[in-house]
């Protein structure tokens, strides 16, 4: 086991990637602390979990609300004793055209993708100092990467996701602590079939995986297998370091 004893808080682990990467990190030893904003669904990911005999526990949080982040924090530490690994995960989307954009939509988005991930890394780092150094991966989106019609808000909280991630690392490499940030493409998860209309969705998907190089949408456990490579000890050399995971959609 890779992850033997360590502990580790996925934000948004109730569902889609959250879910499958707190599966992962569990089946590699980890402790696994989930927090999200449906109690039902954070319960079903760690039933799951018991029944594959790991150990988990949840926390009911929102990351737009800065107390209820470093509540998830501390009750990691209170519950397992330790921190040694975070993935910010937790994130919402919406898409509209520019014009149709409100304060309140954007607000949202800015206070879960962005700043509900700087402060859990803000909260994280005292705890993971203690273990001697420690592992944070973010969850950022193709989107991030480049300019997608309709995603001024999200796409714009993305773009500042990576470039968190490289300013972070810079000021953690002396604590020992690495900060990496996967870039999913299309990835074929529950919320991603909110986005879209039910009587489109069949050919939207199509439609995503001939964009697609490789020709197939992502799966939620292939991200998480790249989160549990950037948490393992094979990359203790690398921080600041952007995975772009997408089967070849931002080549060029």
């Amino acid at each position: 086991m890779q992850l033997y004893n360590k502990v580790a808080l996925v934000s948004g682990g109730g569902s889609g990637i959250g879910k499958s990467v707190a599966l992962c990190l569990s089946r590699e030893g980890a402790h696994v602390m989930i927090v999200g904003r449906r109690k039902e669904f954070l319960l079903k990911t760690v039933d799951e979990i018991h029944e594959n005999a790991g150990t988990a526990s949840y926390v009911v949080g929102d990351y737009a609300n800065v107390a209820e982040v470093q509540n998830s924090i501390e009750e990691t530490v209170a519950t397992f004793g330790a921190l040694d690994i975070l993935v910010n995960n937790a994130g919402v989307a919406r898409f509209y055209p520019v014009l149709d954009v409100t304060e309140e939509d954007y607000e949202y988005q800015m206070n879960v993708n962005l700043k509900g991930l700087l402060f859990a890394t803000k909260f994280s780092i005292p705890f993971l100092v203690k273990r001697g150094g420690g592992s944070i991966v973010n969850i950022s989106s193709g989107a991030g990467l480049r300019a997608v019609p309709q995603s001024s808000v999200y796409g714009t909280t993305k773009a500042g996701v990576v470039h968190l991630t490289k300013v972070i690392a810079l000021e953690l490499a002396e604590k020992n602590i690495r900060v990496n940030c996967v870039c999913p493409g299309f990835v074929d998860t529950p919320i991603f079939d909110t986005f879209i209309p039910k009587e489109e969705l069949a050919e939207s998907k199509l439609k995503f995986s001939e964009m697609t190089p490789l020709k197939r949408m992502g799966r939620p456990d292939e991200v998480a297998k790249a989160v549990l490579y950037l948490v393992s000890e094979d990359t203790e050399w690398m921080t600041g370091n952007i995975l772009t995971l997408d089967g070849g959609l931002n080549i060029g």
